[in-house]
């Protein structure tokens, strides 16, 4: 399975696929579900909210449609999913 992102957020490795289905890798390397897919089309990242204190933080998965009208890019939108 290829990963859009891969980030480590409270001292746990998280990846998301093109579909938005995201996991976990545990210590013995196996994946635990955390979000189910919600394909939307967009590119995926995962982003860490910012000004918090370590306890507090949220991280959110973000998906990036680019718009166009062919062949002229007319622009993004974002969809953000809160993950933790």
């Amino acid at each position: 399975m290829p990963f859009d992102d891969v980030c480590v957020f409270n001292g746990q490795p998280i990846a998301v696929d093109g579909t938005g289905r995201t996991v976990t890798v545990e210590p013995d390397l196996s994946l635990e579900l955390v979000a189910e897919a919600v394909f939307d089309g967009g590119k995926k990242f995962l982003v860490e909210s910012d000004g918090c204190e370590e306890a507090l933080c949220s991280l959110l998965q973000v998906s990036a449609i680019l718009q166009m009208i062919a062949p002229i890019d007319i622009g993004k939108s974002y969809c953000f999913f809160f993950l933790v």
